[in-house]
């Protein structure tokens, strides 16, 4: 009882504009005792929040790394016992020395008076860089407080010193709290925001946004290829030779946080083996707080046929990419494997959480395809599916015909690299 008054009371103190006041105050401390300087010759730094495990973070980075050159200094979750994570890894494997780290938990999480260490860190790893951006992601608009008044205020530091800025790779939910509004339309005077869909820009631009860009996720623009792990790989060629098609399910950790799926799942599966379809579970986000994993793994020992698969490792982006482009359709409760699928012209349901999807899915003209989280959303979705079953290749071929103009789009996130 004592704990949940005292969340209640911090939530409140993070909400005030005298929090927002001090955090960004003592940023400007950290800057003031660093004294950075731009460079118009100098390097790139891009703070992420991509390294905790959520593979759509990580597509977002991989997206946003292909389009640079040049050295660029990734501030992101690196693991605290000193080994790298496999994204570190690949991002080594894939660029090089050109690409370094730097630990970027404390430059979110860290709170007046304690946080000045981290202001004065920060404003000295961006000594000497030309340009600064953000991956917004859900760390932007208000799904934890803190973290986005934190962000916005580190883009009003850099945008002060002299670099060149941008927050990318987000979307602006419907009801964003007014302290975080209040901080994105001070720090957007100098610093242009590019939201992902065309909702998103309407209602960033009513909570006061001057410098808001239309997009495309940054997703969109990947090209490289790779293949799933060998087991998955082989399964999915074993189902072609076998003329069964796959159904790539994805089963969100995040909803099972606050509602009970199986039921829904149940109903899903049992829609999918009804069209003569195998069922790949596929996890997106593996980590302690809402682990797609454990919650896939519970519902495919609950209702899997033998013939069915359950991915049990994180995936990289491309991995996933991959899979959805050997599935028939998609069916998952996260945004971004929705868009590896989109990217590739397979078919996708999505389910809705955060009003995040929407815009989304209205880019493609395909918003009959978003289902809404609620008590009973699995029969819904096994409607859809059914219907979407019938039209598949006529939507593949629809979402192939949008494809051009949205890689266009998602293009434009990397207009001031």
């Amino acid at each position: 009882m004592a704990k949940e008054f005292a969340k209640n009371v911090v939530r409140r103190i993070w909400r005030s504009g005298l929090y927002a006041e001090v955090l960004h105050l003592t940023d400007l401390v950290g800057a003031t005792i660093a004294k950075p300087k731009a460079s118009e010759d100098g390097f790139t730094v891009v703070m992420s929040p991509a390294g905790d495990g959520n593979i759509g973070d990580s597509a977002m980075l991989l997206s946003f790394l292909d389009r640079s050159s040049g050295p660029v200094k990734v501030m992101m979750k690196v693991p605290k016992d000193g080994f790298e994570s496999s994204l570190m890894s690949e991002i080594r494997e894939t660029y090089g020395p050109r690409v370094t780290f730097v630990s970027g938990r404390a430059f979110y999480r860290s709170l007046p008076p304690i946080r000045l260490s981290s202001s004065i860190r920060f404003a000295r790893e961006i000594n000497g860089a030309k340009s600064f951006f953000v991956h917004g992601a859900d760390t932007i608009d208000g799904g934890n407080v803190s973290a986005s008044l934190a962000a916005w205020s580190l883009c009003r530091v850099a945008s002060r010193v002299g670099l060149r800025c941008g927050v990318l790779g987000f979307s602006w939910r419907e009801q964003v709290p007014e302290v975080v509004a209040k901080s994105m339309s001070k720090a957007n005077k100098t610093v242009p925001a590019y939201l992902r869909d065309e909702i998103s820009w309407q209602r960033i631009r009513k909570s006061g946004a001057v410098k808001a860009i239309p997009v495309a996720d940054m997703a969109f623009s990947l090209e490289r290829e790779t293949v799933a792990p060998t087991t998955v790989k082989n399964w999915i060629e074993d189902q072609a030779l076998s003329d069964k098609p796959v159904v790539a399910l994805n089963v969100s950790g995040l909803i099972s946080n606050y509602m009970d799926q199986t039921p829904e799942i149940k109903a899903i599966v049992e829609q999918i083996h009804t069209l003569g379809a195998r069922v790949l579970f596929v996890p997106h986000v593996i980590r302690e707080t809402d682990d797609d994993l454990a919650v896939c793994r519970t519902m495919y020992g609950k209702f899997a046929d033998e013939d069915d698969l359950l991915v049990d490792e994180l995936l990289s982006p491309l991995q996933v990419r991959w899979i959805a482009s050997k599935a028939a359709a998609v069916v998952t409760g996260r945004m971004h494997f929705s868009i590896l699928s989109m990217s590739t012209a397979t078919p996708v349901i999505a389910l809705a959480t955060a009003g995040k999807v929407e815009g989304l899915f209205k880019l493609f003209e395909l918003e009959r395809l978003v289902v809404p989280v609620s008590e009973g959303f699995g029969s819904n979705v096994a409607r859809v599916l059914s219907g979407l079953w019938q039209e598949r290749v006529e939507t593949s071929e629809l979402i192939k015909l949008r494809l051009p103009a949205i890689r266009e789009r998602s293009m434009k996130n990397f207009e001031l690299l």
